[in-house]
């Protein structure tokens, strides 16, 4: 199991009020999702949003590859 990892301060990407979805990646897996902005919370122990036939989900920090900007 990973490190867990928690931050203080949240800060989102200087990009972030331009986009109008998002792609999260998972790290070490092929597993990634393309979500609208307004859905995605970043929180001190992950990044929050719905994913279709689950009510939401949670990603630690420690397993996030790569947020970035899909539109």
């Amino acid at each position: 199991m990973g490190q867990l990892v928690t931050v203080s301060t949240i800060e989102y990407p200087a990009w972030w009020n331009g986009a109008t979805t998002v792609k999260v990646t998972q790290q070490n897996t092929s597993l990634n999702y393309t979500v609208s902005r307004s859905t995605v919370e970043f929180l001190p122990q992950g990044v929050s949003f719905p994913v279709p036939n689950q009510d939401e989900t949670l990603i630690p920090w420690w397993n996030i590859d790569n947020i970035q900007k899909a539109s």
